[in-house]
């Protein structure tokens, strides 16, 4: 469904609290967008993904940087990036 027609009216009235936060971060395109293509779902936004990533780019720059180096690029614990590292250990056994 086109939901172009709602730039003519005051549609952020309407929003949830949800999809006030999605305005703020993101902007009205992506709102709309949202409610064109996903209206009527649930939707989560789970941060494994992140965590991955993480994950990743730690045992990436291991070798060159220090784990506060690390653990501040990646926005980790210090804590988190050692735990990974010891992954890493028990991935070459």
């Amino acid at each position: 469904m086109k939901l172009d027609w709602m730039k003519e009216v005051d549609w952020k009235e309407g929003l949830t609290e949800d999809l006030h936060l999605v305005l703020s971060v993101c902007g009205e395109g992506t709102v709309l967008a949202l409610l064109e293509h996903l209206a009527g779902h649930h939707l989560f936004v789970s941060s494994a993904p992140i965590k991955e990533a993480q994950r990743k780019y730690i045992k990436k720059f291991s070798s060159r940087k220090s784990t506060k180096k690390l653990a501040f690029e990646t926005g980790a614990s210090e804590r988190f990036v050692q735990r990974v590292l010891l992954e890493k250990d028990d991935d070459q056994d």
